[in-house]
């Protein structure tokens, strides 16, 4: 549900959000795309690392972001 508000809510902001399930998908968008600014994570989901080492890994290997 958080989520989806969060998604809205960058809408709204005239961005183009794009939405991962867990940090393994959201590693999948940032190998593929060019375009991403900003990352917005929750500290607690699913998957293979938390928000923290979702950020950790973005710091890592995508400093601009």
């Amino acid at each position: 549900m958080l989520l989806l508000m969060a998604n809205d809510i960058v809408q709204d902001a005239g961005l183009h959000p794009l939405l991962a399930g867990n940090a393994d998908e959201a590693i999948k968008i940032l190998e593929t795309r060019q375009d991403v600014c900003v990352v917005f994570t929750d500290v607690r989901m699913p998957g293979s690392m938390d928000g923290i080492g979702l950020v950790e890994a973005v710091r890592e290997r995508w400093p601009p972001i």
